[in-house]
């Protein structure tokens, strides 16, 4: 999650120095920083989508291994957690997420790379 994260912040850092360095002077330049800041918009995407997706399970995981090694303070946030989400917690904290990024990574593929246009 941490490597995520930070490839996600330097993608938007690189779209926002190169927001208005746009060369209209050379053609060619001017096509690869168009394609620099395409795929910068494409990584920055995927890593959204994944944090978006896998933070809920990161930090349900980690409730619980907090539970393990200090049961008197996260036992009554995970007594918490359980009481709101009997009997669908597990499914939708820690498969749900894993499963919609698995699904949403196909239709960005498909939105974001002219390659796959039919």
């Amino acid at each position: 999650i941490l490597i995520v994260f930070i490839t996600f912040t330097v993608s938007l850092i690189a779209l926002k120095r190169n927001r208005n360095r746009l060369n209209t002077s050379n053609n060619n330049i001017d096509h690869i920083q168009r394609r620099f800041r395409q795929v910068s918009i494409t990584i920055t995407l995927f890593a959204a989508i994944f944090l978006l997706c896998n933070i809920p399970v990161f930090l349900y995981y980690t409730l619980h291994l907090l539970a393990r090694y200090f049961p008197d303070t996260a036992s009554k946030l995970v007594a918490i957690i359980h009481e709101k989400l009997a009997w669908y917690g597990d499914l939708m904290l820690v498969y749900f997420p894993v499963v919609l990024n698995a699904a949403i990574n196909p239709c960005l593929y498909l939105l974001r790379m002219p390659v796959y246009y039919a």
